[in-house]
C-alpha cells in the first residue's frame, strides 16, 4: 500500500450528517464492576459413634464426601463429627446467624432419625437408647429445630436428612403424640427452604455396604453435576438410591421461590428483547462488540449507522450516521475505531472529529487492543496490523494469508490470536508485526469462527461442526488443556478422545452440523457464552466444561450476529433483525 495513502484526516461535517456530540461516547470506559463472590455455607453433621449396637459405619465418611463436592462448588463447609445434643444445638444457633446473608445455605445430617405423626427428630451421640416418647422429647433434636435454623436465611436453604424415619408404636407413640416434639412444631412448607429425606415416611435409611451410604454418594454426585435445578437433581438422587438394592425411596419438599442449582456461576433473569432502532431496517451486515470495562455495546451496520446499547438499562443511543456502511468496529478508551465501506479504517474521537486510514479492500473484521494503541483489521485472505498511537490510524504491517480469517482476540498489548478457515490458528506479534501460523490446516478440519482469551492465557476457540475448544498456548502452540466425558445437557455431548490432534474438542453440539459462530467470556471469568448458527446461545462453565444455561433462538429470526457480556455480567445477543436480547444476572 503506498505510504501517502496510509492516513488522512476528514472533516466531520462532510462525513457525518449527524456528528458525534462529546457526551455520546463519554460512557464507553465505565469503571469495571467485578461481581462479588456469592456466599455459600454448609453445616455437615455426622454421628457415627452411637453406643454399642447402635453405632453406624458411614456418617463421618458421608460428610467428608458431601463436603468435598460442596467445596468444589465454592461452599464454605463446617463439619461436625459425633456431636452431643448441646453441641448440635450450639452449632445450629451459629449456623442461623451465619446464613442471614448467604445466597445458598446447606444443612446435612447423617445419623439416626425417627418420625411419628409428622414430627421428626435426629439423634445426637449422647442420646439414651432405646428411643421412646420421653427421651425423643428431651434428648433428641427435632426436625423443626433444623428447619428453624433457616428462618432468617437470605437466600436458598437446603436441609438434607440422611436418616431413618421409623415410627413409634404402642405407649411410646401415645406419649409422643401427647407431648409433641421438643421446642416446637412442624412449620410446613417454609418459604425459601428445600427439604430432602433419604427415605420415605416410616421407612429405614440404610447405612450402606461401602465407604458411604447410597444416599450420600448420590447426593455428592448431584452436587458435582451442578447445572440442573434442585428438583431435577433430587429426582435423580431418588432414582439412583431406588436402584441401589434394598428398598429406600427418598422424599423431598420444596418451598423455593425460584429455580436454584448447585452453581457459583451467574444466574440470569428471563431474557428480554430490546427493539433497537435498527430493528426495522434491513440493510447491511451487523456486528457487535463490547467495552470490557463498562456497560456499553457497540453495534455496527444497518443503514450506515453506529449504535450503542447501554446495559443493564437497555438505553438505546444512536452514536453516529455514516456516509458509508459500517462493516465492523470496536471501542477504544477515547472513542471508536470502525471499518467503513469505501473509506477504510475511521477513528472517531470524543469531540466529534475523525481520522481515516484507507484500505485496498473492504474490512469485515476489526479488533482493538484493550489499551487502544493497536488493532487488527482483516477480510478476504489478508490481515493488517494497525498502529493507533498517533492521531490517525496507520497500517504498521500487512500480510497476505493462506486462509480466510474469521475471528481475532488480543491476549495482551503484544500478542493477538487469529482463527479462520480449515482449522487455522495464527499468533500475531504486535511489536514486530509478524504472523505465525501455529496449526496444520486440513480440508477435513472444520472452520474456526471466533476466539476469546481467558485470564489465565488459555484460548476458547469456536468452530464448525458445533465445536468449542479450550486450549493452552504452550511454546507458542495451542494444545489441548482438558477433556470431559460427562456433558449431556442442553444439546451438548462429549467428543471422543483423539490424542493426535493438537486442538481437540471439549464440547460439541448434539446437532453436530451446526456451527458455533461467536463466543465471549464473562467479566469475572468462570463462564463463556457461545452462539450457534441456528440462533441458540449456550453458557458453559470454563472450569469443567459443564453447561450452565441456554437461551433458545427467537422464532421470528433464526440468525445470530453476535454475543457479548457487558461489564455488569449482562449477556447480550444480537439477532439478524437488529434486535438485542438481554439476559441480566440475578
Amino acid at each position: 500500500m503506498p505510504a501517502e495513502r496510509l492516513a488522512s484526516t476528514s472533516d466531520p461535517s462532510s462525513r457525518h450528517p449527524q456528528p458525534l456530540r462529546e457526551n455520546e461516547l463519554s460512557g464507553y470506559r465505565l469503571p469495571r464492576r467485578k461481581p462479588t463472590a456469592p456466599k455459600r455455607i454448609a453445616l455437615l453433621i455426622g454421628v457415627r459413634d452411637y453406643p454399642g449396637e447402635h453405632a453406624l459405619r458411614t456418617p463421618l465418611e458421608d460428610i467428608r464426601v458431601v463436603g468435598a463436592a460442596l467445596e468444589a462448588r465454592s461452599f464454605v463447609c463446617r463439619r461436625l463429627e459425633n456431636p452431643t445434643q448441646d453441641e448440635l444445638v450450639a452449632a445450629l444457633e451459629a449456623f442461623t446467624a451465619d446464613n442471614k446473608d448467604a445466597e445458598q445455605a446447606v444443612l446435612y445430617f447423617s445419623g439416626h432419625g425417627f418420625e411419628h405423626a409428622g414430627h421428626g427428630a435426629v439423634l445426637p451421640r449422647d442420646f439414651p437408647f432405646p428411643p421412646n416418647g420421653e427421651n425423643l422429647h428431651t434428648d433428641a433434636v427435632s426436625v423443626w429445630e433444623l428447619e428453624e435454623a433457616f428462618r432468617d436465611c437470605g437466600g436458598v436453604g437446603v436441609l438434607v436428612l440422611d436418616a431413618c424415619r421409623i415410627t413409634l408404636t404402642g405407649s411410646d407413640a401415645d406419649r409422643w403424640t401427647q407431648i409433641g416434639v421438643r421446642r416446637g412444631q412442624p412449620v410446613g412448607d417454609q418459604s425459601g427452604l428445600f427439604v430432602a429425606w433419604s427415605t420415605s415416611a416410616g421407612a429405614l435409611a440404610y447405612d450402606g455396604n461401602g465407604a458411604t451410604s447410597r444416599y450420600s454418594a448420590a447426593f455428592a454426585d448431584a452436587v458435582r453435576d451442578h447445572t440442573i435445578d434442585f428438583e431435577t437433581a433430587f429426582a435423580n438422587i431418588g432414582r439412583a438410591v431406588d436402584e441401589g438394592g434394598q428398598p429406600q425411596h427418598p422424599w423431598i419438599r420444596s418451598g423455593l421461590r425460584r429455580a436454584a442449582a448447585w452453581t457459583d456461576l451467574p444466574r440470569f433473569h428471563q431474557p428480554t428483547i430490546v427493539q433497537t432502532p435498527l430493528s426495522n431496517i434491513n440493510h447491511g451486515p451487523l456486528t457487535m462488540t463490547r467495552d470490557p470495562a463498562g456497560g456499553r455495546l457497540l453495534i455496527t451496520g444497518r443503514n450506515r449507522a453506529l449504535w450503542s446499547v447501554t446495559v443493564p438499562g437497555a438505553e438505546r443511543t444512536r452514536a453516529v450516521l455514516l456516509a458509508n456502511l459500517a462493516l465492523a468496529g470496536d471501542i477504544l478508551p477515547d472513542g471508536l475505531v470502525v471499518a467503513e465501506e469505501e473509506i477504510g479504517i475511521r477513528r472517531f474521537w470524543l469531540d466529534g472529529s475523525s481520522t481515516t486510514c484507507p484500505l485496498e479492500e473492504d474490512c469485515y473484521g476489526l479488533r482493538a487492543a484493550p489499551e487502544g494503541a493497536s488493532a487488527l483489521a482483516y477480510g478476504g485472505k489478508w490481515l493488517s496490523i494497525l498502529d493507533l498511537s498517533g492521531p490517525a490510524p496507520v497500517v504498521a504491517a500487512h500480510h497476505d494469508l493462506s486462509f480466510y480469517p474469521y475471528g481475532a482476540a488480543f491476549q495482551d498489548s503484544r500478542t493477538a490470536w487469529l482463527v479462520g478457515s480449515h482449522g487455522a490458528v495464527a499468533r500475531i506479534d504486535i511489536p514486530t508485526g509478524s504472523v505465525v501460523e501455529v496449526t496444520e490446516r486440513s480440508p477435513y478440519v472444520g472452520h474456526f469462527y471466533d476466539v476469546a482469551v481467558l485470564e489465565d492465557g488459555d484460548l476458547v476457540i469456536t468452530g464448525g461442526e458445533g465445536s468449542v475448544r479450550r486450549c493452552r498456548p504452550e511454546a507458542g502452540r495451542p494444545t489441548l488443556l482438558t477433556r470431559h466425558t460427562k456433558i449431556d445437557y442442553g444439546g451438548f455431548e462429549p467428543v471422543p478422545d483423539t490424542a493426535d490432534l493438537r486442538l481437540n474438542e471439549l464440547w460439541i453440539t448434539r446437532r453436530g452440523s451446526e456451527d458455533v459462530l461467536f463466543c465471549d467470556v464473562s467479566p469475572d471469568g468462570p463462564m463463556v457464552a457461545v452462539g450457534l448458527a441456528g440462533g441458540d446461545v449456550h453458557a458453559l462453565d470454563l472450569r469443567d466444561g459443564a453447561p450452565a444455561g441456554k437461551w433458545p433462538s427467537r422464532l421470528d429470526d433464526m440468525s445470530l450476529q453476535g454475543v457479548a457480556f457487558a461489564g455488569d455480567g449482562t449477556l447480550a445477543v444480537l439477532h439478524g433483525d437488529g434486535a438485542v436480547t438481554l439476559a441480566r444476572p440475578i
